[in-house]
């Protein structure tokens, strides 16, 4: 695990594990990275310090929010805090109470939602995709229409 974390100032070039992938630049100016890993497992990253990783039956199972890293395990969710020390780098787990899940997977829908009005509405630019020859905007609109209400996953991995 890395002692120091960076800006995440390019979010498409980062996403290497998203082999088709596009970023999305709203009205607001926050940048969107959408895509799809290789076996179809979708994520999507609301500008450097907000990300969203489902498995293929569309649950959630991963996530990155407000510094913490955000793991399903039991249809749970489960926040891992990094505490530094001068000699070693721990995880705190902390595991979400009933109100505290609900909460964070209502903001998850609330925003997933939003980029679906903001992808119907339109009022976005596509800045780069890869591939460059394949609608990826297409399977990430097709992705969101058909998901919701999301759940939470068994387990964290794909």
């Amino acid at each position: 695990m890395a002692r120091e974390e960076s800006s995440r100032e390019d979010l498409l070039a980062e996403a290497t594990a998203l082999v088709k992938r596009i970023e999305l630049v709203p009205a607001d100016g926050t940048p969107v990275a959408a895509g799809f890993r290789a076996d179809g497992e979708f994520s999507a990253f609301f500008g450097e310090d907000l990300a969203y990783h489902f498995n293929r039956s569309h649950e959630l199972r991963r996530a990155y929010c407000n510094g913490l890293l955000i793991k399903a395990s039991g249809r749970r969710l489960y926040s891992l805090k990094r505490v530094r020390t001068e000699n070693e780098t721990q995880l705190v787990r902390h595991a979400l109470n009933d109100a505290e899940q609900e909460l964070f997977v209502a903001d998850m829908s609330r925003r997933l939602c939003e980029l679906i009005s903001t992808l119907a509405a339109g009022t976005f630019e596509v800045g780069r995709q890869v591939p460059p020859d394949i609608d990826v905007l297409q399977r990430v609109r097709t992705w969101l229409h058909t998901s919701g209400p999301w759940r939470i996953a068994e387990r964290p991995n794909v």
